[in-house]
Parts: C-alpha cells; structure tokens; sequence
C-alpha cells in the first residue's frame, strides 16, 4: 500500500500490491490469523520475521512509510500480537516466553 504524501517516488515495487490502508491491514491479520497462529500451534513455529518494517525507496511493503509514518491501526496489530501471545501461553510454561 502506497501511502498518499508518504512515498519516495510515484515507482512503486511490492511483492503484494494493495490498494488501501484496509486491504494492508486486512492481509496483515490474515497473514497471523491464518498461517503464522495454526504454524504455532500444529507445527511448534517459535519465531517469524516480517522482513520488509519499512517501506524503502520504490519498496512498500513496509508496516511505515518511507518516512516512518505507520500504515496500519496501532490498536488492530496489538490485538493479532496479544493472539500471538495467547496462543504461545497456551501451549508453554507462560515463564518460558518472557
């Protein structure tokens, strides 16, 4: 997603093109919801790496902007996180992820 006012140039490159802040959002919660959260708990998935935080010159797939503006609701992704956490608290000693 290409934030308005917030691009290094009108090129732009991304591995997945979405048109709005809600379609970025949207993929985001799918991207746990769907894939990273049943990895965790069928698979034993202890880590992932989201590789693109920023977005970097022609580049936007980043969860900010070129100039570091986030593109996403802060208060949504805190919830995805406090899934992430829930379910590695289910399936672990809550101790053992601090």
């Amino acid at each position: 997603y290409a934030m308005p006012e917030h691009t290094f140039s009108t090129r732009h490159f991304g591995y997945k093109m979405l048109k709005t802040q809600d379609e970025l959002q949207k993929a985001i919660e799918n991207l746990y919801l769907t894939e990273i959260i049943p990895l965790i708990q069928t698979q034993g998935l202890s880590a992932s790496v989201y590789t693109e935080l920023t977005d970097i010159e022609d580049e936007i797939n980043g969860l900010f902007t070129y100039d570091r503006e986030i593109k996403i609701d802060k208060e949504r992704l805190k919830e995805v996180n406090k899934k992430v956490y829930d379910t590695f608290k289910v399936i672990t000693d809550e101790s053992d992820i601090r």
